[in-house]
């Protein structure tokens, strides 16, 4: 409550969103020319989710719409929950759709990035793209 008063939060269904906004999105095609020696990668559907426990609501709801499986990276934050001791239980659940349906290609990082904070890092950390999760390489670093 804010001064007496009850404290309204805009909500949405974030799957919703994905299989009406993103799904459907048409992509241009690249240009023929390019300012890089190697063609451009494909665009890809990247997700940043900390939303502070309620990712026990809503991640099951995205996997269950098929919805999680339009994103291609999806970095993860776990909160705990009285009822749930560990988090990965949640994240080993996500996992295991995910790799039960052939079609779905997902990669989920599960990693907290507020590390940043820490007094002996002076540097963002970001997730590093070769699929081992909670690995981290400051910004700016080379990340093959």
């Amino acid at each position: 409550m804010l001064i007496g008063r009850p404290l309204v939060t805009p909500l949405m269904d974030l799957a919703k969103f994905v299989l009406e906004h993103i799904v459907p999105r048409k992509i241009p095609p690249p240009p023929p020319t390019s300012i890089f020696s190697e063609p451009a990668p494909p665009p890809a559907v990247i997700m940043k989710l900390d939303i502070e426990g309620s990712e026990y609501t809503v991640l099951p709801h995205l996997a269950l719409s098929g919805a999680l499986c339009h994103i291609d990276t999806a970095f993860l934050e776990y909160h705990d929950q009285n009822d749930i001791k560990s988090p990965c239980s949640l994240h080993c659940k996500l996992q295991s759709l995910v790799e039960a349906e052939p079609t779905c290609h997902t990669r989920i990082i599960d990693g907290d990035d507020e590390t940043y904070s820490s007094p002996r890092r002076n540097k963002p950390l970001l997730a590093k793209p070769d699929g081992k999760e909670g690995q981290v390489i400051p910004l700016g670093q080379p990340h093959y």
